[in-house]
């Protein structure tokens, strides 16, 4: 079962210690996910960062046997908002048969930010809901601050996700926790079925 997060690391993150914050969720996830981890479905987590000028893969796409829970204490907050850029790469992951098998679970891609994105994400978000494997995806996000509460960055987020109710706001550091438990959850949910189809509400990968 493959997981993405695409993770906001521009500058505005250091506000209100939320980069602080989301390491600390980020952390309490995967300590979670190898606890429910089973002999029939393994949780896979990747990592896309994006900040600066573009977004980088922090953490290939792993089994969380494999993934030090404190992997993200390196990461800093600066630069720009990337989104398009994250978008792309998660792209390529999902539609990479090496990296995510026929057999696997749809992805989950979960996107946190706190602001606009300030790349061409448009055309890139159309391509990843409407065109390959990932348009098999299943899709969350967390806006976080008062910026991503209307406007152009919350209509950003408004298409991003798969349903409704997979769009989340945070206004301080326990709503960011929450939503990660939420995320944490829907997931081990998921891996304790038998029928990745039927859960993930989008079919299996095998049919692309």
């Amino acid at each position: 079962m493959p997981v993405i997060l695409l993770l906001d690391t521009s500058g505005s993150m250091s506000l209100d210690e939320n980069i602080e914050t989301l390491k600390v969720a980020v952390r309490e996830m995967i300590q979670n996910f190898k606890s429910s981890s089973n002999a029939i479905v393994s949780i896979r987590v990747g990592i896309i960062i994006f900040g600066g000028d573009e977004a980088e893969l922090f953490l290939p796409l792993s089994d969380v046997s494999e993934i030090d829970v404190n992997c993200m204490e390196s990461v800093c907050a600066s630069g720009r908002t990337p989104m398009g850029s994250a978008i792309r790469l998660a792209k390529k992951i999902v539609d990479d048969r090496k990296q995510i098998p026929g057999r696997a679970y749809a992805p989950t891609v979960v996107a946190v930010t706190d602001g606009q994105p300030n790349d061409e994400w448009e055309n890139a978000l159309v391509d990843f809901i409407h065109n390959g494997r990932s348009a098999r995806c299943e899709r969350m996000a967390m806006g976080i601050g008062e910026e991503v509460k209307t406007g152009p960055a919350y209509e950003m987020l408004e298409k991003f996700v798969s349903h409704p109710d997979y769009l989340f706001g945070a206004d301080d550091s326990l709503q960011i926790s929450e939503f990660f438990r939420f995320v944490t959850m829907s997931t081990i949910c998921r891996s304790h079925g038998t029928k990745p189809g039927d859960l993930a509400n989008s079919g299996n990968l095998n049919e692309e």
